[in-house]
């Protein structure tokens, strides 16, 4: 009959690989990329900032006023100011009722992907993203990523992807623990292939004379 159902952790996760035809259910535990993880600067801060921006100031120079590195000085500029003054910027990422209509109107033409970026306050290339989802190119993944994490929130399925702590992990274990095989010897992808497949051989054998004798 096949595979009936496809886990794996979320080294695994895309949103290719949470959406593609395997015939076979498919549960890949999501990543969640964090969206913009540091505090926004405080008043004193972005005044100083606002003097990066407008050449009144070095980045290194403002780096030591505020006791930070320069990088964080140009990062943080970048992210909180453009020519055109301070930008207002999101805390979250726009949910699909919102920024659907928005590519949409992208998409027929109505108005410009600066206007669609600017609107949403995302980058070029989230707004690319959702461009190939609206036009039917590709699955967007944060709409990927929420309907996978709906699945593995339902019962069934989070207890069937419960069984990979005790059917997939170890044996990831034991070729990494007992037979100690940590990383490959060749090089290139099919010697590579060749190799792990000598491997996995390797385990279901020890499999097969532990069960002969027991």
């Amino acid at each position: 009959d096949g595979v009936g159902v496809f886990v794996a952790d979320a080294g695994y996760w895309t949103a290719a690989n949470g959406t593609t035809g395997v015939g076979a259910e498919v549960l890949i535990a999501t990543k969640r990329p964090s969206w913009r993880k540091a505090d926004k600067p405080d008043d004193d801060k972005l005044a100083v900032l606002v003097k990066v921006n407008r050449g009144e100031l070095s980045q290194r120079k403002a780096g030591e006023i505020l006791g930070v590195s320069y990088t964080w000085v140009r990062d943080m500029t970048k992210r909180y100011f453009g020519q055109d003054g301070q930008r207002i910027t999101r805390s979250a990422e726009p949910e699909p009722e919102e920024w659907i209509p928005v590519i949409e109107r992208l998409a027929r033409g109505e108005i410009s992907k600066r206007a669609a970026k600017d609107e949403l306050t995302v980058s070029d290339t989230r707004v690319n993203a959702m461009l190939a989802h609206v036009r039917g190119e590709a699955t967007d993944p944060t709409i990927a990523r929420k309907t996978m994490d709906n699945k593995l929130a339902e019962p069934g399925n989070a207890e069937l992807y419960k069984k990979r702590s005790s059917t997939i992990e170890p044996v990831f274990g034991n070729i990494k623990h007992n037979l100690r095989f940590r990383r490959f010897a060749r090089r290139s992808l099919p010697a590579v292939h060749s190799e792990w497949r000598l491997i996995c051989t390797v385990h279901n054998l020890l499999k097969l004379q532990q069960a002969a004798q027991a």
